[in-house]
């Protein structure tokens, strides 16, 4: 049985090892950070209870009962309700808008009649940005837009550094507006978090005797492909399986250029109060260089005489840079998908090369989505090179 090589401890490293550990593979997973996790992260700050999430606010809404049950084996999963807000004309609104968000945002004189034009053409639950902002009717084309500026504009232009338009066209028109006054985060089966953190789901999951994980290593700095499709691994030539969850650009050496990424900045301040009594992450479209604040004491029910709130300040990634140096979103405009066509291709003839995860595949991600691909994955490894089905 051939031996696995991972490039990454994020959360798709961690399962696809697992799995395949379990299945008898010998894995070895090389973390560039001190920390296994990825982006999922998480500490208990300073000598508080708090449960910091480093890179924002992780939750995990679930419907695969197969995602689920798989990582109910490694923590105890705990249902949260988080609630958000965005703040706009000075007032804290909720998200997702909901019909109490249309009437704080254009007044309550206002709203009963565009409440009976909503219910007129819009006989649902739920209706989409570009739907308002497409109706024959013109009060409720005036609502959209107004949606539009006040709400996601100045939100989207901070977060990619362009204008909605520029990434794609289509990502706002197709945001949903809930016709009624429900303001669940989401309509997932489970809204939950590992009752001790993610960090200990993914040392536990990473506890077996199949798995070993070697930190402060670059993947990068010791795997090269050659000219052919041949993987070299610390110089000598690897004949084994090799799964890469880092920027894809960077293994190929940028051979066609470089592909864009979206980093975050995150500060991090000590607090006596809660950034709002009843919402645990605010949005900030505009007013401020931050997109969001997240409380963490208020984010998944922490009792503690401080909480943290850690803020967000989207940048464009810089390979190495100390303040924008860890890619996190794939910008994934036009001109990187042609760039990101020729490395999929170009990896499509290395034997043995796996792709996984948002900064490999050049794709966004859910947690959930993350942890089924990593199954997928592992599943395709097993049966072309393993003795037993999953």
């Amino acid at each position: 049985m051939k031996n696995v090589v991972i490039v990454g401890c994020g959360l798709f490293g961690s399962v696809c090892g697992r799995i395949l550990a379990e299945k008898g593979f010998s894995v070895t997973i090389l973390e560039k950070e001190s920390y296994v996790g990825g982006l999922a992260y998480d500490y208990k700050y300073q000598n508080s209870n708090i449960m910091v999430h480093k890179f924002g606010p992780h939750i995990l809404n679930l419907d695969h009962s197969e995602v689920y049950d798989f990582l109910s084996r490694f923590c105890i999963l705990v249902p949260v309700d988080v609630k958000r807000k965005v703040y706009v004309n000075n007032r804290m609104i909720p998200l997702p808008l909901n019909l109490e968000s249309i009437k704080m945002i254009i007044g309550e004189e206002r709203f009963i009649q565009v409440y009976q034009n909503l219910v007129r053409f819009f006989p649902k639950d739920e209706v989409l940005l570009g739907e308002l902002t497409s109706c024959e009717n013109e009060e409720i084309r005036t609502l959209g837009r107004m949606i539009y500026d006040k709400v996601y504009l100045g939100y989207n232009i901070k977060m990619w550094g362009k204008r909605p338009e520029e990434v794609n066209s289509t990502i706002l028109q197709r945001m949903p507006i809930r016709l009624n006054y429900n303001k669940r985060l989401t309509r997932c089966r489970h809204q939950v978090v590992p009752q001790e953190g993610y960090h200990d789901l993914l040392c536990n999951m990473l506890n077996h005797g199949n798995i070993e994980v070697k930190v402060k290593t670059d993947g990068t700095e010791v795997i090269k492909i050659a000219e052919g499709g041949t993987i070299y691994y610390k110089e000598k030539e690897f004949q084994d399986i090799l799964i890469y969850t880092g920027p894809i650009d960077e293994l190929f050496d940028f051979e066609y250029g470089k592909l864009q990424y979206r980093s975050i900045r995150f500060k991090n301040q000590l607090k006596k109060n809660n950034i709002d009594d009843s919402a645990a992450v605010i949005t900030y479209p505009d007013n401020y260089k931050k997109t969001r604040t997240t409380d963490m004491r208020m984010l998944i029910d922490q009792p503690d005489k401080v909480t943290v709130w850690v803020s967000e300040y989207p940048g464009e990634y810089v390979r190495r840079s100390k303040k924008y140096g860890k890619p996190s979103y794939p910008v994934n405009d036009s001109c990187d998908v042609e760039i990101m066509e020729k490395y999929k291709k170009k990896a499509d003839l290395v034997d043995g090369l796996y792709l996984g995860g948002r900064l490999a595949e050049y794709k966004y991600y859910s947690m959930e989505e993350t942890v089924l691909s990593a199954i997928n994955c592992a599943e395709e490894i097993n049966k072309k090179y393993g003795n037993k089905a999953i």
